[in-house]
């Protein structure tokens, strides 16, 4: 059996020939998407997309417009990371904002300070990682990824009228990516290398030091990851390793 053959039969229906058809990598941020979306680029440039919010995106809002408009088809792909984890990245991709330090260098700030930077800006309640799918995807194409469960195998599509919605797990080893994006869009080679890295970036070593070291409060894990999202993505066994992790 082809390795397309194989993907196809686990998980439903794929696209295997997106043509000319727009492809935009769409998500929330601080998922693995930079990696996808140049190994797209590499491969269609011109014809893959990114964005995080069509309403901040004026090209990609207009390929929404269009693909709508014209009942042309629209294929989405989007990325989850378990909440903890994309939070702590997020703040750091944002520390000079946080830090009101826009000179930020290492050492300025010690790691509890940071921690309590890091506490100090979240809102659980209305967390935009907790309800990005249901703004950006239910609200804007009609897809609700809630209505059906996420499988094992780490990755789901998903179809409404002429949009066509790839989901995967960002800790989904790159191989398997690579086999999953060449089956849904019917392109190949892909390959994806690590891009836009935290590790790699500026902050390096507080971002490490944080990781490591660092420990935040039981009512703020409970909430992330008893939240729907963390619960409908990720398994039990999962979430309990994030928690004992930040414990």
């Amino acid at each position: 059996m082809s390795k397309s053959s194989r993907i196809q039969s686990s998980n439903g229906p794929m696209i295997g020939d997106i043509g000319g058809s727009p492809v935009v990598v769409h998500q929330m941020g601080k998922v693995g998407s930079v990696a996808v979306f140049n190994a797209l680029n590499r491969l269609i440039p011109g014809q893959a997309h990114s964005s995080h919010k069509f309403s901040h995106n004026a090209e990609v809002r207009q390929i929404e417009r269009e693909t709508r408009d014209l009942k042309k088809p629209l294929v989405l792909i989007s990325l989850v990371r378990e909440p903890v984890g994309r939070n702590v990245a997020m703040f750091f991709e944002n520390i000079l904002i946080h830090t009101k330090c826009p000179d930020f260098v290492e050492g300025r700030f010690t790691i509890e300070e940071l921690r309590n930077r890091f506490i100090s800006t979240q809102c659980p309640e209305d967390s935009y990682a907790l309800t990005w799918f249901d703004v950006q995807m239910r609200d804007k194409f009609g897809i609700d990824v809630y209505q059906e469960p996420f499988p094992k195998t780490g990755w789901h599509c998903y179809f409404n009228g002429n949009t066509s919605l790839l989901v995967m797990k960002s800790a989904l080893p790159d191989w398997r990516k690579e086999e999953v994006l060449e089956s849904y869009l019917g392109i190949n080679p892909i390959e994806i290398f690590r891009d836009n890295v935290g590790v790699e970036k500026f902050y390096a070593q507080s971002y490490r030091e944080f990781l490591g070291t660092v420990r935040l409060p039981r009512e703020y894990l409970d909430l992330m990851l008893g939240s729907r999202y963390a619960r409908h993505f990720f398994s039990e066994v999962e979430l309990q390793k994030v928690k004992e992790k930040w414990l």
